[in-house]
């Protein structure tokens, strides 16, 4: 038996019933608010990360610096002897330094070829220059390139030495200086 009385209408009844559009409206709400919560999460997990990479990557920097800083003391410390090697090459190029002249006998000497042992200074501004060769050629190329040493005015063979036993030339070659040398 049935007391109760249903007024309700039909329209009603399909409210309450299954509907596609309102299902469909409703699906895409649940996914979008899904979607909204995992995207925020996955930023969240995301950002986090981010923040460990960046505390591990400042502590790697750390470490790097300190194992870099000998090195940077080493590049500081070449640099300030570049800048007064730079210093000095100017400093000489305006004011040579008195063994300028030994220098640049030696370095004739090794392009020329003759071994030189001694070099002594005489009173008269006369440089004698000992040493040996292993030919008498390389002896006159180096008495001639003496000549155009800076200030040279004459070079000249006081001895050449036939060589006995070790086969070199023993040669003496005085040198002479237009200013008369360096004075004491």
């Amino acid at each position: 038996m049935k007391n109760d009385i249903d007024l309700r209408t039909s329209e009603f009844e399909i409210s309450r019933g299954f509907y596609l559009p309102r299902f469909l409206s409703i699906l895409a709400v649940v996914l979008l608010l899904a979607l909204l919560v995992g995207g925020t999460l996955a930023v969240y997990l995301y950002q986090t990360n981010l923040g460990v990479t960046h505390d591990a990557l400042l502590q790697e920097k750390n470490e790097l610096q300190l194992a870099v800083a000998p090195l940077d003391e080493l590049e500081a410390e070449i640099a300030k002897l570049a800048s007064l090697e730079r210093l000095l090459e100017s400093l000489e190029s305006v004011f040579p330094p008195w063994s300028a002249s030994c220098r640049e006998i030696y370095s004739i000497a090794a392009a020329t070829g003759p071994q030189v042992k001694a070099l002594s200074a005489g009173s008269g501004g006369a440089v004698t220059l000992s040493g040996d060769s292993p030919t008498m050629k390389q002896v006159a190329l180096f008495t001639q390139a003496l000549e155009k040493v800076p200030g040279g005015k004459k070079a000249s063979h006081r001895s050449i030495t036939y060589p006995s036993g070790d086969d070199k030339f023993h040669y003496d070659i005085e040198l002479t200086f237009v200013d008369g040398g360096e004075q004491p």
